[in-house]
This record gives C-alpha cells, structure tokens and sequence, in this order.
C-alpha cells in the first residue's frame, strides 16, 4: 500500500543519513590516527641522526618506582 511504502521510503532516508554521519566518523578517525602515528614517529625519531633529542625517552638507571591504582 502507500502507507508502507512511504514508510519504507522514510526508513530509507534515515538509513542513508546514518551512514552518511558513518562514513564521515571513519573519514575523521583515519586523519586522526594518521596525525598520532605522524607525531609518535617525531617524537620517536627525535632529530633523525638515530637518537632522540626528547629528555623522557632517554635511558636512564631507575632511582624512585611510582604506582598509579585505577579502581
């Protein structure tokens, strides 16, 4: 009937709204994860002569030992 196929129609529509917004989320998270793994790969290779200029990923002998409790 025409009631129903109108609402097919509708469910349609929003069906491709949904997957629209989808789409556009994976779009963005795949730029995201590409910036981090940009910036982990600086931070890692730090001047590209093989060492890194960052202070926190030099190795050093371990003085204190710290706990962090998630509860």
């Amino acid at each position: 009937t025409k009631n129903t196929s109108q609402i097919t129609n509708a469910m349609q529509m929003v069906s491709a709204a949904k997957l629209g917004r989808s789409e556009e989320a994976a779009r963005n998270f795949q730029i995201y994860a590409q910036k981090v793994r940009k910036l982990l790969t600086d931070i890692l290779h730090g001047d590209g002569a093989g060492g890194s200029t960052n202070p926190m990923l030099i190795s050093r002998p371990v003085k204190k030992t710290g706990y962090i409790v998630i509860t």
